[in-house]
């Protein structure tokens, strides 16, 4: 369809997205980065045109979308800046801190852990990592049960778009902060009313075979 062969690029992230950015810089980076900014969206939609073989399905082609933006704003901010550590790290904090503020909710939306139960924190980890993860992650992520019992639920993902996507458009530093966005929900499942102790011992942008996904359930607080 046509819709999948051009992924669409979705304008509240954008508009969040590059305010989480901007609000990094100083006065006369900002000045300085108005001008490459203006090329961001453009530039955008045609990384995710020339990545469109990776759109398997819907979620594929909403998580090129995102990626694109992700990608044409380091390039920018690289360009800008002249400095990429600085670049990657606005990135991270202009992802991540979105989703600290909204982290119960997405908590509850990804895990199906309820704010009123989060002692049932390992059961919904144990029930909807896997099943959720493919509704929302698509094909582009492959999950393969590794270890389930009633105190453990480990699932390795042995492919991810996302490595994918970054390592064929040159830029593969850029995965791992989109990794880092499980760490503001490993953060959240580490208080003991959870009764969860998550471990991820390997990753696919650290050059592993898979990434480890490693729920351990423990004594929750009450």
């Amino acid at each position: 369809m046509e819709t999948e062969s051009k992924p669409p690029i979705d304008d509240a992230f954008v508009w969040q997205f590059l305010r989480g950015v901007s609000e990094q810089l100083t006065s006369a980076e900002l000045e300085r980065w108005q001008v490459a900014r203006a090329s961001v969206r453009l530039d955008a939609s045609r990384i995710a045109e020339e990545s469109s073989q990776l759109a398997e399905d819907p979620a594929a082609v909403r998580w090129i979308g995102f990626s694109s933006i992700v990608l044409a704003t380091y390039r920018s901010l690289r360009s800008s800046l002249g400095d990429e550590g600085r670049a990657l790290t606005m990135l991270r904090e202009a992802l991540t801190c979105p989703l600290r503020d909204q982290i119960v909710p997405y908590i509850e939306a990804r895990f199906g852990i309820l704010e009123e139960a989060p002692e049932e924190g390992f059961q919904r980890v144990s029930e909807n990592f896997r099943s959720r993860g493919e509704v929302s992650f698509g094909r582009g992520f492959r999950y393969v049960d590794d270890v389930r019992d009633d105190r453990r639920a480990f699932v390795n993902i042995d492919r991810c778009l996302f490595n994918e996507f970054f390592r064929q458009n040159g830029a593969p530093e850029i995965t791992p902060i989109l990794c880092a966005l499980d760490n503001v929900w490993a953060d959240e499942l580490s208080k003991p009313e959870y009764g969860v102790r998550f471990e991820r011992p390997t990753t696919l942008a650290g050059g592993d075979d898979a990434c480890r996904f490693q729920f351990t359930k423990t004594n929750a607080a009450r």
